[in-house]
């Protein structure tokens, strides 16, 4: 009888040895692969400063964290574009091109404001056709 008491017993302690510690959610999610590709898009768009580090991180379904990770391990990557590879159109260049079109387009729309502006106020203080009498003083 003591063998069977036995018998019984050693299958109990061996699940006590087996469970697993337990795991908190965060940690038995694995993290989410990214491609390289995509990964270097969403690098370009937080360099550009078209998205932030959250919205990147959401839309790719990874943590800020992992994104921290992917701008330290790609810190040295770069897209090249055809124009850059062209001579006398370096980056610079280019920049300056677009922020000088955009400061262009800047000043048009102002100018169109201000002649609207002025257009409004030309007709909010123009005079009567006759002209505005003067108060009499009346000297006694």
């Amino acid at each position: 009888m003591t063998k069977r008491k036995a018998k019984r017993a050693a299958p109990a302690k061996a699940a006590k040895k087996r469970k697993a510690p337990r795991r908190t959610p965060a940690a038995s999610v694995a993290p989410r692969f990214v491609h390289l590709g995509d990964r270097l898009l969403a690098l370009e768009r937080l360099r550009a400063g078209l998205a932030t580090l959250t919205q990147t991180a959401e839309s790719l379904g990874v943590s800020t964290a992992e994104l921290r990770k992917w701008q330290f391990e790609h810190s040295r990557e770069r897209f090249v574009n055809l124009a850059d590879l062209r001579p006398g159109q370096g980056p610079l260049l280019q920049r300056l091109r677009a922020r000088a079109r955009r400061l262009a387009g800047l000043i048009a729309a102002s100018e169109r404001e201000l002649r609207a502006l002025q257009q409004e106020l030309h007709g909010s203080v123009t005079t009567p056709s006759r002209p505005v009498a003067r108060p009499r003083h009346n000297s006694k």
